[in-house]
């Protein structure tokens, strides 16, 4: 299994690694930020409920937060299939299902300091109630895009802050809603991602930003050694997108494959 726990650059707890529920992923480390690319309601799914059947399972304070894609009502009804208690977790508090209107876009408009401050709230009142910690999701079929550049900076947030807490992230992206260069800035503001090829679940690893800069301070030439020799799924590029490298098997995602990513005329 690969090892998501490796130097992220800040603080980040390792230990009790927590069950994801997910078989392409295994066990992931408290701070986890990652993300989702789906092409259906089902593949969303397929990713979310069992992840939050882990979270209930391991004492977690778990929040859903829908949107129009899969509503409250159908995840409660998926997650239900896995979790038949799902009626009592509700009722404790331990589990939350909300509709993004009512957490993104409160009075209409997203506030990316606003839904920060919110999950910091949430994993108090997780503290408070005695669970282990919080497992959230969120799923972003209704951004648009006038802004996209607003989410971005809040999911930039989100990975510098949630790092050192007791906080699982799992992030939703329909991906025929994303564009190359939005699917680049989803990537790069995640820990790892995941998307179906052929039947089954991939996961790879983001070379972030941060990370990215420092290696090119460091040695240009040693960045372009690792990315050759790793077998993992690997893409690293700059803040506006415009160049990108990466390893052998990301280039045999079809996700990742240089015209999908970035059209004919660059390839």
């Amino acid at each position: 299994m690969d090892d998501y726990t490796g130097d992220r650059g800040y603080s980040l707890r390792h230990e009790p690694l927590r069950k994801s529920g997910l078989q392409a992923l295994g066990d992931i480390p408290w701070g986890a930020h990652f993300c989702v690319l789906y092409s259906s309601p089902e593949e969303l799914l397929d990713v979310v409920a069992p992840y939050f059947a882990a979270g209930l399972a391991e004492n977690e304070l778990c929040m859903w937060v829908a949107s129009d894609q899969v509503n409250a009502r159908r995840a409660k009804a998926s997650l239900g299939e896995l979790v038949p208690e799902i009626d009592s977790f509700i009722a404790s508090g331990q589990l939350e299902i909300i509709s993004y209107s009512d957490w993104y876009l409160r009075d209409g408009r997203f506030d990316g300091e606003r839904v920060m401050q919110a999950w910091a709230d949430k994993l108090a009142a997780a503290e408070r109630l005695g669970f282990a910690g919080l497992r959230l999701s969120g799923d972003t079929f209704w951004l648009e895009k006038a802004d996209w550049r607003g989410f971005m900076r809040y999911e930039e947030m989100v990975e510098r802050v949630i790092a050192s807490d007791t906080i699982l992230a799992l992030c939703a992206y329909p991906l025929p809603n994303c564009n190359p260069r939005e699917t680049f800035d989803v990537i790069a503001n995640h820990d790892f991602a995941m998307i179906k090829e052929d039947g089954r679940w991939l996961s790879f690893k983001s070379v972030n930003r941060r990370r990215l800069g420092r290696a090119l301070r460091e040695s240009e030439g040693r960045q372009h050694a690792i990315l050759e020799a790793v077998q993992d799924a690997i893409v690293a590029f700059d803040k506006p997108a415009r160049s990108f490298r990466s390893t052998r098997r990301a280039l045999a995602c079809s996700v990742m494959r240089r015209k999908s990513l970035l059209g004919p005329k660059y390839v």
